[in-house]
C-alpha cells in the first residue's frame, strides 16, 4: 500500500491519496476554533476561524525515515496570544515507532498513514467550566466520484472513536491532553450543507494537544503501467514538491527460467564448442602414436 500526503497552502487542509489508485484520498479542512458552555452554549466573540491564519513550513525529515511538516497560526484575544499548531507525521513503507512531538511519548505510525497532532496554547477561557471546541471538515473520494458521506461515525475501538470511510478510517481518540494531563474528551459529528463536520470539545486549559491518525485504504496490488515504490509528500503551499519516502535500489541478478545465470551458459557454451572443436585433433593424434 503506497500513499501520498499532500499539504494546502494557508488553507490548512492536507490530504492523502493513492499512488496506486489516484482518484481515492481523505482530505482534512481546518474549520474553526471556539468556546462553549457545557450545554454548548457558544459564547459570544470567542470564534477564530483557522482558515488563512496560517501556512505550511517545510517537509523535514523527522525520524526513522518520518518526514514531519507543520501549520502554525497565532491570534491575539483580549490581552492573550493563542497559537494553533497543527503537526503532521507521514508515515514510510513499513510501520514505525517515533517520539511524537508535543506528548514526546513514543507512538507508531503505521505504514503509509499519516498522523496529526493538534496544540493550542494561550486561549483565554471566560469561564474554567467551559470547552474549547476544534472542528474539521472530512472529504473523501474514491475512484472517480467525490464525497463527503461518512458510511459509519458510530464505530469504536477501545479508547477510540473510528470514523469509517469508503475509502478508509480516521482513528480518533478519546483523551486530550490537557495542561500535561490526559483527560476525557466529546467527539461529535455534524453534516452541515453537503460536508462532515468531527467537533472535538475540550476542557478548559492552557495548553491543549490531540494527535489523531488518517489511514488510507489502498489496493495491495500495483496498477499496471505504474511504479509502486514509494511514499510522497506534496507542500502545495509555495512550490510544488515531491518527496519520495522510504525508498530504496536493491541490485537485482537476471535469471532465466532455469535458474542459471546467463553468463554461466555462455560459459557451458564456449567450452562445449572449444571440445567439438578439439576432439578430432586429439583422436588423430592417438591414431599416429598407437596405430
Amino acid at each position: 500500500m503506497k500513499t501520498k500526503a499532500e499539504f494546502l497552502g494557508r488553507s490548512g487542509g492536507f490530504k492523502l491519496a493513492s499512488t496506486v489508485v489516484d482518484t481515492r484520498f481523505i482530505k482534512i479542512r481546518q474549520v474553526k476554533l471556539q468556546e462553549i458552555t457545557s450545554e454548548e452554549k457558544i459564547i459570544g466573540g470567542s470564534i477564530w476561524n483557522l482558515a488563512g491564519s496560517g501556512d505550511f513550513g517545510n517537509v523535514d525529515t523527522y525520524s526513522n525515515g518520518v518526514r514531519v511538516v507543520t501549520y502554525k497560526a497565532t491570534k491575539e484575544e483580549r490581552d492573550s496570544t493563542i497559537t494553533f499548531e497543527l503537526v503532521c507525521l507521514i508515515g514510510n513503507d513499513m510501520d514505525t515507532k517515533v517520539v511524537e512531538p508535543f506528548t514526546k511519548e513514543d507512538v507508531l505510525i503505521k505504514a503509509n498513514s499519516l498522523k496529526f497532532s493538534v496544540r493550542i496554547t494561550g486561549w483565554p477561557f471566560k469561564d474554567t467550566k467551559n470547552f474549547l471546541t476544534y472542528g474539521i471538515e472530512v472529504s473523501h473520494q474514491d475512484n472517480t466520484t467525490q464525497s463527503d458521506d461518512i458510511t459509519n461515525t458510530n464505530a469504536t475501538k477501545p479508547g477510540l472513536n473510528l470514523v469509517q470511510l469508503p475509502t478508509g478510517n480516521i482513528y480518533l481518540p478519546k483523551i486530550a491532553i490537557i495542561n500535561g494531563e490526559k483527560k476525557d474528551i466529546n467527539i461529535k459529528t455534524t453534516k452541515i450543507a453537503n460536508s462532515n463536520v468531527v467537533y472535538f470539545s475540550f476542557p478548559a486549559g492552557k495548553t491543549i494537544v490531540y494527535d489523531p491518525d488518517i489511514i488510507l485504504d489502498v489496493p495491495s496490488t500495483e496498477v499496471e503501467g505504474e511504479s509502486n515504490t514509494s511514499t510522497e509528500t506534496k507542500n502545495m503551499s509555495t512550490e510544488t514538491k515531491n518527496v519520495p519516502i522510504g525508498t530504496e535500489t536493491q541490485k537485482t541478478t537476471t535469471k532465466t527460467e532455469s535458474g542459471l545465470n546467463p553468463g554461466i551458459i555462455s560459459l557451458i557454451v564456449i567450452l562445449v564448442i572449444v571440445v567439438i572443436c578439439c576432439l578430432p585433433i586429439f583422436i588423430f593424434y592417438l591414431y599416429k602414436k598407437y596405430v
